[in-house]
């Protein structure tokens, strides 16, 4: 199974290993999301921002999750809104 994640994955991750500034989950965090091949990011597009910013009025979510649905779409092809 191949997982996608946008670029702003890495940072969010990242946030409680520098918090606790503990270097050592974070470097696992970055071998993960930079050089697994089931865990590839992708790089935001403005196709992504768009389909983003449609979420986004349709749900009233904010941008980072917005953003990641957007990904998901993009490389599954859609999401139901169900």
């Amino acid at each position: 199974m191949h997982k996608s994640n946008g670029d702003l994955v890495l940072p969010e991750v990242l946030v409680s290993p520098f918090r606790m500034n503990n270097e050592l989950p974070a470097g696992k965090y970055r071998e993960i999301f930079l050089c697994s091949e089931w865990a590839a990011t992708m790089a935001v597009t403005d196709q992504l921002y768009e389909t983003a910013a449609k979420r986004r009025a349709k749900y009233s979510i904010q941008s980072p999750d917005a953003l990641q649905i957007a990904t998901g779409i993009s490389r599954c092809g859609h999401i139901s809104d169900k």
